[in-house]
């Protein structure tokens, strides 16, 4: 299930809090590492 926060999309379970996997998607993690190796 994709949800929002004040730091930007990532995919989470529906069956919080049993469930607590969180991941971000592959764009948000591609922007995220082309951001670190601009400012490495």
């Amino acid at each position: 299930m994709y949800r929002h926060s004040k730091v930007g999309k990532f995919i989470g379970c529906s069956g919080y809090p049993e469930c607590d996997f969180i991941d971000q998607p592959e764009e948000e993690k591609n922007a995220m590492n082309a951001l670190k190796e601009k400012y490495e």
